[in-house]
């Protein structure tokens, strides 16, 4: 199933104050699978920069990348 933006948005809106709201947050917005969400540590993340490692042992060496996240997120990810 796939979302409309309207309905991302909506679940996103629903779930700010939860725990797990900056990982769906990232989710959503970059479109990491489940098992790189999982693998995600607070090491892989450079708020000064903006970057996150994304490492997925399941894949390729393709799917270890690093993505520059918008100053947006990098907000979500500090609070």
């Amino acid at each position: 199933m796939t979302w409309t933006p309207e309905q991302c948005g909506q679940f996103l809106d629903t779930v700010e104050g939860e725990r797990l709201y900056p990982l769906f947050h990232v989710a959503a917005y970059y479109g990491l699978r489940r098992g790189e969400l999982i693998g995600l540590t607070w090491a892989d993340v450079d708020l000064a920069t903006r970057r996150i490692h994304v490492r997925d042992d399941v894949k390729s060496d393709d799917s270890d990348r690093v993505i520059t996240v918008d100053q947006g997120t990098a907000d979500v990810l500090e609070a």
